[in-house]
């Protein structure tokens, strides 16, 4: 009988984990928003934020910023960052000058995500990889495909500082080799068909 009991809450307790699991929507965070903040969870409440924005604006008048209102609670129960963390990931997005609070006393409070900076920021991010792709496109008449991918990846390699240099080394296994870096870098991007 004791035996059956635990059969029948073992097969409780998986049914309610599966139930946990397909029953919550992911959490997405952007990867591009780790190197732009430097920080994991930063990244993901700027994801979460972006998420929260109904108004993206048109391709000719794009947004300068934008307002959510979200509670602590409510962030905490979407993406398991906890009150005392989000206040550091608010505070590394203001001093990026990403974000400012909007008020809030005694109710949700508003916080204004400044799209136009993020942009700037993302744009400079990935000035490095646009000018090796021109160069590229500039040197690719010349040259056979595995050589236009080695300058491409040694341009890429130039357009990068210290910290990007030891964070694509460090994925690339400590190698010391800036082509292992380049194909680390290579292998994280989505591949599109």
């Amino acid at each position: 009988m004791n035996e059956s009991l635990n059969m029948s809450e073992k097969k409780y307790i998986q049914s309610a984990m599966l139930l946990d699991w397909i029953g919550q929507a992911p959490i997405v965070i952007n990867r591009a928003f780790i190197d732009l903040t430097g920080n994991v969870l930063a990244a993901l409440w700027l994801s979460y934020a972006i998420e929260k924005i109904k108004d993206h604006g048109t391709a000719d008048e794009p947004l300068k910023a934008a307002v959510i209102a979200v509670s602590a609670s409510e962030c905490e129960k979407d993406t398991g960052i906890t009150r005392a963390q989000q206040q550091t990931c608010r505070k590394t997005l203001a001093a990026l000058g990403l974000l400012t609070e909007e008020g809030g006393q005694g109710k949700v409070p508003s916080f204004r995500i400044h799209l136009d900076t993020m942009m700037k920021m993302l744009e400079a991010q990935v000035k490095p990889m646009a000018d090796a792709l021109q160069r590229a496109d500039q040197l690719a008449p010349g040259l056979s495909a595995h050589d236009a991918n080695a300058q491409l990846g040694l341009d890429w390699w130039n357009g990068l500082n210290d910290q990007q240099r030891k964070h694509w080394m460090a994925m690339a296994g400590n190698t010391g080799i800036a082509a292992d870096a380049w194909a680390a870098y290579q292998n994280s991007q989505i591949q599109v068909s």
